[in-house]
C-alpha cells in the first residue's frame, strides 16, 4: 500500500513524463486545463493532488484517459522508483541523519524521474551483482554515518559520563566485567547464564542471547519477570565485560528495538543496526574513559620509540580486547588529536590461508582491501 505522499508523488511523475513525452510546456498544458503554471508544478512535484474534474480535464490536455492518469501503475522506465517506493527503505532509513529529509529526495525524484530511475536501477544492478543484501547495505550506510562525524559522538560520550556520574564511579575507576554484571543484576533485574557450545552448537557463533521478559500470557502461566542473558561460556573476561557494557548501553539510552542476539548479521532494520552501533559505542566509553584514554595516547605517542609492551599494558589497564581499543582510539584520533588519515580492518580467519574480512571503518578515504561478500584476502596483504 501507498502512503498519501507517495501517492501524489506518482501521479506527479505520470503527469511530467506524460508531457514531456509530448513535447508540451508546462505553460500549455496549464492553459488547456485551466489552471496556473504554478499549480501544475506543485502538481508535478508531488505536492498537490487535484480534485477529480481537474483531473479530466488534465488527462485530456495530456491526450490520455482518466482512469490511466490516476493508476498507480508506472512506465517501464520509472519502473525502479516504484520498487525503491515499495521497499522499506525510505521508511526505514533514517535520512535526517545524512542532512537528507524524505521530502528533499521525493522532489529530487520529481525533478528530473527518469534520470534518477535510471541510476537507482544501475545501483539496484550493482547490489544484485555482488549478492549485497539489505543487511550489508545498512552496514553500508551505517559506516558512512560513522565516517560523516569521525566516528565521534558527543552525546554517546555525555551518556556514559552521566551513567559514571550517577553510579558514583568516576573515570579513574577501571571497570571490570563482574562490576557490570553486578549492575545488570542490581539495577536492571537481570538473570546471568552461560550456554555450552557443545550442548547449543546453533549459538556456537553468538556471544550473548537475550530472553526478554515474557508478556500477555493468561492466568496461570508462568511468566519470567526478569530477562535472561546467556552468554557463550567460552568468551573471555574482556569479552563479557562488553557484553555487559551493550547491555547496560540498551538500558541507559532506553533503546528497545534491539536484537535479541549479539549479531546483528540479520536485522530486521536499519534501526536495529544503528541501535546496535549506539550500545556498542556506549560499552566502548564505558570501559575507555575518553579523558584517561587520551592522557595515555599522549604518554605513548610521546615516547621516541614504538613500545609493543606499553600498548599490551593499556589493553590490561582497560580489560579490554585490542578491537574494542583500537575501536575506540578511532573516536578521539580526529576531535582530539586532528589526525583524522584513519582506517580499522577486522578480519577473521579459520586457518593460516584464508581471511575474511567482516569490519571496517574509513575516517579518510577507501582503502584496499575493502570488503566483498564471498572474498577472502592474501595473508601476505600489509593490513593482515
Amino acid at each position: 500500500m501507498y502512503s498519501t505522499e507517495q501517492i501524489r508523488l506518482i501521479f506527479g511523475l505520470k503527469v511530467k513524463q506524460l508531457r514531456q513525452d509530448r513535447g508540451l510546456s508546462a505553460y500549455v498544458v496549464a492553459e488547456q486545463a485551466g489552471f496556473s503554471p504554478s499549480y501544475l508544478n506543485e502538481i508535478e512535484k508531488g505536492k498537490k493532488y487535484p480534485k477529480s474534474e481537474k483531473i479530466f480535464a488534465l488527462a485530456s490536455a495530456l491526450s490520455t484517459d482518466y482512469d490511466s492518469l490516476v493508476s498507480l501503475k508506472l512506465s517501464k522506465r520509472l519502473e525502479p522508483i516504484a520498487e525503491l517506493l515499495n521497499s522499506n527503505i525510505l521508511q526505514e532509513m533514517p535520512l535526517e541523519l545524512f542532512g537528507l529529509e524524505p521530502a528533499d529526495l521525493l522532489e529530487l525524484l520529481s525533478e528530473a524521474p527518469a534520470k534518477i530511475s535510471a541510476f537507482i536501477s544501475t545501483l539496484i544492478e550493482i547490489s544484485r551483482s555482488h549478492g549485497m543484501n539489505v543487511e550489508q547495505f545498512y552496514f553500508s550506510a551505517l559506516r558512512s554515518y560513522q565516517e560523516m562525524h569521525d566516528n565521534d559522538f558527543p552525546d554517546l560520550e555525555e551518556a556514559v559520563t552521566h551513567y559514571r556520574q550517577s553510579i558514583g564511579i568516576g573515570e579513574d575507576i577501571a571497570l571490570t566485567a563482574g562490576d557490570l554484571q553486578s549492575r545488570l543484576e542490581t539495577d536492571f533485574n537481570y538473570q546471568i547464564g552461560d550456554f555450552q557450545e557443545d550442548k547449543h552448537p546453533a549459538l556456537a557463533r553468538l556471544r550473548s542471547v537475550l530472553l526478554p521478559p515474557d508478556g500477555g500470557l493468561s492466568a496461570g502461566q508462568h511468566v519470567k519477570q526478569a530477562p535472561v542473558l546467556l552468554l557463550n561460556a567460552a568468551l573471555e573476561s574482556e569479552q563479557r565485560a562488553f557484553t555487559f557494557g551493550r547491555e547496560l548501553g540498551y538500558k541507559t539510552l532506553t533503546i528497545s528495538n534491539r536484537a535479541l542476539v549479539s549479531s546483528v548479521l540479520e536485522a530486521e532494520s536499519f534501526e536495529q543496526v544503528l541501535n546496535n552501533f549506539k550500545a556498542s559505542y556506549f560499552a566502548g566509553a564505558l570501559l575507555i574513559p575518553r579523558q584517561r584514554l587520551c592522557t595515555d595516547l599522549l604518554v605513548l605517542f610521546g615516547q621516541p620509540m614504538f613500545d609493543a609492551a606499553a600498548w599490551v599494558a593499556l589493553l590490561t589497564r582497560y580489560g579490554v580486547t585490542p578491537e574494542v581499543l583500537f575501536n575506540r582510539i578511532t573516536n578521539v584520533m580526529t576531535t582530539e588529536f586532528g589526525i583524522g588519515q584513519l582506517f580499522l580492518l577486522r578480519f577473521d580467519t579459520a586457518n593460516e590461508q584464508k581471511f575474511y574480512l567482516n569490519k571496517e571503518l574509513y575516517l579518510s578515504s577507501l582503502k584496499d582491501p575493502h570488503s566483498a561478500r564471498h572474498e577472502h584476502y592474501c595473508r601476505r596483504l600489509l593490513p593482515l
